[in-house]
């Protein structure tokens, strides 16, 4: 018996780096026929759109300070990585504070049956725990990192946001994003010696946008094709720009007057730093230009990745979760030049495994970038082994449309814990014989571009939940009846249907318990600086209960009826001065420990496209 559509609400920090994991799983439930949707800040409205996602906003992007930026560059150039990541992993518990009020209205209106989030992002968790609404979470390769420093680092000022909410401290021991947490590779590869009891690994899928292509002048040569990025922010943010420079130019001394084809990915905006043109930029309209004194290095301000690593026979990385994966999976060998966040260990431990080599990118000359190419090459049949090898793992694990299948099994069978999704082997509650372990691909899966979806049209801007004496939770309101559209889905290869071993045995479904009745949260509307826009400070608002504004979501298929809303209680209006808003004081803790030297481990970490990023 076939399990219902389910209504699935995601949520991601305003990166768009932390919205790429999600996209493949997003696309996937929805070829299923659930209703989906991303609440994230507007900064990530355009990148949505082109792959094809529905997007409301939700949060802001704090990262547009400009004092952010030079805050944490100044901590990686002068204290080191331990240090940089404190104050990185502060940044991002602070996030919560802009995200959770309007999460719980958006999941107010729209009752997703369960809300998915990336591992850095509390806010959707904490609306999760408020409305009693189930939540898993999606490593995006700061798995490690959130593992540690949540307890030092995150925690206190966590637990304000949990307060304001009136959820009370986090229990203690493993963050609660950790009770049910997916993530795109096995478990002794990425995680090996963490105790982590709600881990679920899938196979890793490339997401591809809807225009995706590789540039014209990209891989014309006759030569091996090398493939290299390093992260393209560059001089989009100049404070960083000292970062990510003299890895590009090392590669294209080391490159020069060779045989190899190389394709060099650099950054919008930064084209002109290493290569002669006529026009500007926007002129080239993506085409890659020959590099100053090397010809036979292409550079380009953006590519699409998982294309360039498809072609290319050898890359040079920074080691970010997704450049790493989509590495793997293509059976790319790599030289790895890390620069911050989890970089560092993945290199060493890629390196360790045998699936690239590392190189530290403040002290390699370009002769040893050169050194590092031709060895991948020479050792070629080996890397290739290896490679392989890590494949046959991943493919040993549930694929993409099976792990879906698993998510929606466990709450149509009231499995509220996903033990069900968990144990994949052990029967539930559901028609003996199902489960979510899927027929399993014998490589990499290959993913094609999805069918053309329309942007989806976001309407009033959502309203804030303000600060109020505790009060009635207003029901939902009827949803108006939209057009039914075609489901976008993804083309994707067909995968053969397979009975999977019995599904397990999950908990009675739960009785209905009662919505706590929430005490709504005021969010402060701090002073925004945005580049290149002049400072704007908002309005503040006085702190009243409002009839929460409708939320209009994009055309999805038809939404069931819900009984109409009272109108909640007005409250004293109480007068905020006109500032900006004080960030909940980080605490002095001893730097994260370094994560141990494992042979058989392999951790990524997230890749930069356009974005300042963590």
């Amino acid at each position: 018996m076939a399990d219902s559509p389910k209504k699935y609400l995601f949520t991601c920090q305003p990166f768009l780096a932390h919205l790429l994991p999600h996209a493949a799983l997003i696309k996937e439930l929805e070829a299923q026929g659930h209703q989906v949707w991303l609440a994230a800040p507007e900064k990530l409205a355009e990148h949505a759109a082109r792959y094809g996602i529905n997007h409301i906003p939700a949060g802001r992007d704090w990262s547009a300070d400009p004092a952010v930026h030079s805050g944490v560059a100044r901590r990686l150039l002068t204290e080191g990585n331990d240090a940089f990541n404190r104050e990185a992993f502060a940044h991002l518990a602070r996030g919560a504070q802009f995200m959770a009020p309007d999460v719980l209205e958006i999941a107010r209106e729209l009752r997703p049956d369960a809300i998915i989030t990336d591992i850095s992002e509390f806010g959707g968790a904490f609306a999760g725990e408020r409305l009693d609404i189930p939540v898993i979470t999606s490593d995006n390769g700061l798995a490690r990192l959130v593992h540690g420093l949540h307890d030092p680092v995150m925690r206190p000022i966590l637990d304000e946001v949990r307060r304001d909410l009136g959820l009370g401290p986090a229990p203690e021991g493993l963050p609660g994003s950790f009770q049910t947490l997916i993530t795109p590779a096995p478990k002794e590869l990425l995680l090996p010696d963490l105790e982590i009891p709600g881990l679920v690994s899938f196979q890793h899928q490339n997401p591809l946008p809807l225009d995706a292509r590789l540039p014209d002048g990209a891989f014309e040569g006759d030569g091996p094709k090398v493939y290299g990025m390093f992260g393209s922010t560059g001089s989009t943010v100049p404070s960083w720009r000292p970062i990510f420079e003299g890895s590009n130019r090392k590669t294209i001394e080391a490159m020069a007057e060779t045989d190899y084809d190389v394709l060099l990915s650099v950054g919008r905006g930064n084209v002109h730093l290493y290569a002669d043109f006529e026009g500007t930029e926007e002129e080239l309209g993506g085409r890659a230009v020959s590099a100053r004194g090397a010809p036979n290095v292409k550079i380009v301000a953006h590519c699409v990745q998982p294309l360039a690593l498809e072609e290319a026979d050898a890359a040079l990385l920074h080691g970010g979760f997704g450049g790493l994966r989509e590495a793997l999976a293509g059976g790319t060998p790599a030289v790895y030049m890390p620069n911050q966040t989890d970089q560092p260990d993945n290199a060493r431990l890629l390196a360790a495994n045998g699936l690239g080599l590392n190189l530290d990118p403040r002290t390699a000359t370009p002769a040893d970038v050169r050194a590092g190419v031709e060895e991948l090459f020479d050792r070629f049949p080996e890397f290739a082994d290896q490679l392989r090898e890590f494949q046959d793992r991943t493919a040993a694990l549930p694929n993409l449309p099976a792990l879906a299948e698993g998510m929606t099994h466990a709450l149509e069978v009231g499995d509220l814990t996903f033990n069900t999704l968990r144990h994949p082997g052990e029967e539930g509650p559901g028609d003996a014989g199902e489960g979510p372990q899927g027929p399993r691909p014998s490589g990499p899966v290959a993913i094609a571009a999805p069918p053309t979806v329309a942007e989806p049209e976001v309407g009033e801007e959502l309203a804030r939940a303000l600060a109020a004496p505790e009060v009635p939770e207003p029901e939902a309101v009827d949803a108006p009846e939209v057009a039914e559209t075609e489901d976008p889905g993804i083309d994707g290869p067909e995968e053969p249907e397979a009975d999977g071993p019995p599904a397990p045995e999950a908990p009675e479904e739960p009785e209905a318990v009662e919505e706590p009745k929430p005490e709504v949260v005021e969010e402060p509307k701090p002073e925004v600086v945005e580049e290149p826009k002049p400072e704007v400070v908002e309005e503040p608002k006085p702190e009243v209960v409002e009839e929460p504004k409708a939320v209009e979501v994009p055309e999805v298929p038809e939404v069931p009826e819900a009984p109409e809303a009272p109108e909640a209680p007005e409250a004293p209006v109480v007068e905020q001065p006109d500032e900006e808003l004080e960030p909940v004081a980080e605490p002095e803790v001893p730097e994260a420990p370094e994560p141990p030297a494992l042979a058989d481990t392999v951790e990524f970490e997230v890749d930069f496209d356009d974005d300042f990023d963590f």
